[in-house]
């Protein structure tokens, strides 16, 4: 990202003396309203954590439009989250209760406090979709700069009027908020378990200081009147620490808003920010999902977003995904620029039986620079449920628990040539927020494979502010095919498979070559059964991996497959000497016999290590490792130890006391 400051220093400086044709990043076109979802919080709050995540279903719906503002209260804490701005903001409004918050500062009808804006989680929706159909009649855009150097911060707010305002004289506040605060939180493992992380909650769009010049509420801005352009610039020297919470330069954003007085805000803006002599190369990962897949099989897919908060480009991204013990890399092609936010489709992973499985994803090289996976924003945790359910009945139940607007949704399920076999919905809305169970019957008399789509017209699933809806297909015996805990947008898909009593599949299982090693295993086997899988190689040579179409699935060579598809699974094995190999000055081992513990001696960055036994099977990996390797667990007897590095291998035999 190109260096810019003292153009952006002169650009003010002009500002302050040009007319209306000069100004640059504001819309003169008309629009309506945009949101400041004010929510009043705390740390001791055991229901907070429910408006956190009712807020955040609302802005994810309109995620340029709707900004969020946390305003910690309640009862002190250490640290304390409570900042003088924010204090004064609460006490202007007084909410009676927690979690609760304000649309726009706006007066409803049922609101609460004296001011009459305070309003309870179950109508943030519906009165934030009435203030984003309203038009504004002032317009607002903003662009900072942090230099990191300095820790100034420097910010431009334009403000145009395409129509006339109320009052004569506007205010124009400039808010300071952080993300990504780790500390504790009553309620947030019950409530908002996305938000945990390893047992802290994740406090996000906290307010950390009003920078507008002259307090809480901003600063007076005139004319108000259509056609006025108001420039105004500020700088801020931002602290290390508020209230002994540090303030990390990549995780703040600005709000700016334009308001008829202390109340009634007419619109917002995030600024954009633009970072100098920040890191050069400095991404992180900010969600993980998995990826609805179509097919009746243990594969799956996940998603990563990962945003570049770097002054350069990343174009060489190699990352490690590890699932039931098995890691694999993945070079990303293309490349992110700065303050991209790029959606990574992972490739197709076996997850095999089992109902949920954690998928751990790290970034391992950028730009062909080793970096370590450990860093809390390398690595993100994916829970991923089993894609598809397995049956032999005739019929199944379809169960919606629709939320209060059972008009937005629809549901289908199609076979495989996606014939619609069946479908529901839409349903009638219910007179308050809530769920209301509709169950219905669907015949699958055929053996095949059939798609369960679950549609909302609106885009926030049924499991948001109007209800904890749900969904599941069971049988007439009660067990659970599918199941969704109704938390999407605007669909949602799980399979199901049928087959009829006594089908077979045919499951193959050959070496890659037969030289190498030897397979057992497979044959005809009756559905959904499991079949064990046995690598065993040959002198000279060790078990690499269990293949489908080219897939890893495995790296066992002791292996339990559950059968529900026609396939050939094929042995990997390689020869033991073919591995490129370190300078055996560079990585030392010791001791050697070992009892319980191997030091490992090398000044590099470490990625990961596997134990192999004499007969060539893996019986230990680990990744991301210290130097030091615990063996007590493992018997006595002679073993391979592999240590991977980005130089190369060090590949070294010891003995087991």
């Amino acid at each position: 990202m190109k260096r810019f400051l003292p153009a952006f220093l002169m650009m003010l400086a002009v500002l302050y003396t040009v007319s209306l044709q000069a100004q640059t990043i504001v819309s003169t076109t008309p629009s309506n309203r945009n949101v400041v979802l004010e929510e009043f919080t705390g740390v001791k709050c055991p229901n907070c954590p429910d408006g956190h995540r009712v807020a955040n279903l609302i802005s994810e719906q309109n995620p340029d439009r709707i900004f969020q503002v946390n305003l910690h209260g309640y009862t002190p804490t250490i640290p304390d989250y409570r900042v003088p701005d924010g204090t004064t903001i609460i006490y202007y409004f007084q909410p009676t209760f927690y979690p609760s918050a304000q649309i726009n500062r706006q007066a409803f009808t049922g609101g609460e406090g004296p001011q009459g804006t305070v309003l309870d989680r179950y109508f943030w929706g519906s009165k934030t979709d009435s203030v984003l159909a309203a038009p504004s009649c002032v317009n607002v855009a903003a662009h900072s700069v942090i230099d990191f150097d300095t820790r100034e911060l420097t910010v431009l707010v334009e403000v145009y009027y395409t129509g006339n305002a109320q009052q004569s004289t506007n205010n124009l506040t400039v808010m300071l908020l952080q993300n990504d605060i780790l500390g504790a939180q009553d309620g947030g493992s019950t409530y908002n378990p996305a938000q945990m992380e390893n047992g802290k909650y994740i406090h996000m769009h906290m307010l950390r200081d009003v920078i507008s010049n002259t307090g809480a509420f901003g600063d007076p801005i005139s004319p108000t009147t259509a056609g006025s352009f108001i420039s105004k610039s500020y700088t801020y020297q931002i602290p290390d620490s508020i209230n002994h919470v540090y303030v990390d330069l990549y995780n703040l954003d600005i709000l700016a808003f334009v308001s008829e007085s202390q109340g009634d805000i007419t619109t917002a803006c995030k600024s954009s920010i633009e970072r100098l002599d920040g890191e050069s190369i400095n991404p992180r990962i900010v969600a993980g999902r998995q990826v609805p897949t179509n097919t009746c099989n243990h594969m799956v897919k996940a998603s990563i977003d990962l945003h570049n908060l770097g002054t350069s480009s990343i174009e060489n991204l190699k990352l490690e995904y590890t699932l039931n013990g098995n890691a694999f890399t993945y070079h990303v092609p293309g490349t992110i620029v700065p303050d991209e936010t790029a959606t990574i489709e992972l490739p197709e992973i076996y997850l095999g039986i089992g109902q949920s499985k954690k998928l751990t994803v790290k970034i391992l090289e950028l730009n062909g620079v080793p970096v370590d996976p450990s860093t809390r924003y390398l690595k993100k945790d994916i829970n991923l449920t089993k894609p598809v359910g397995l049956t032999n009945v005739d019929s199944v139940n379809v169960k919606i628990w629709q939320d209060r607007n059972g008009s937005e949704t629809t549901w289908k399920v199609f076979s495989s040539d996606n014939t619609v076999i069946a479908e529901g919905g839409p349903y009638p809305n219910l007179a308050q927020s809530g769920t209301k169970l509709r169950e219905q019957k669907v015949y699958i008399p055929n053996a095949d494979c059939y798609t369960f789509v679950i549609y909302d017209s609106y885009g926030n699933g049924i499991n948001n502010w109007y209800g904890a809806g749900s969904y599941q297909i069971i049988t007439y015996v009660g067990e659970i095919l599918a199941s969704g805990d109704g938390k999407f947008e605007k669909t949602d898909t799980r399979m199901i498979s049928k087959y009829a009593p006594g089908t077979t599949v045919s499951v193959s299982v050959t070496p890659e070559n037969s030289t190498f090693g030897s397979v057992s295993g497979g044959g005809n086997i009756n559905f959904g059964e499991i079949t064990m899988l046995n690598a065993t190689p040959k002198a000279g040579y060790q078990f690499d991996s269990w293949t489908i179409n080219g897939t890893i699935i495995s790296r066992n060579p002791l292996f339990i497959y559950q059968c529900v598809e026609n396939c050939e699974i094929i042995g990997n094995f390689r020869e033991i000497n073919s591995i490129p190999k370190l300078n055996e000055s560079a990585v030392k081992v010791f001791p050697n016999p070992a009892n319980d513990v191997l030091a490992v001696d090398y000044s590099g960055i470490i990625h990961s290590y596997e134990i192999y036994n004499i007969c060539g099977q893996l019986v230990k990996k680990e990744t991301g490792m210290e130097n030091r390797i615990s063996v007590k667990e493992l018997s006595k007897g002679v073993y391979v130890l592999r240590i991977h590095t980005k130089d190369g291998i060090k590949q070294q035999r010891f003995v087991k006391n």
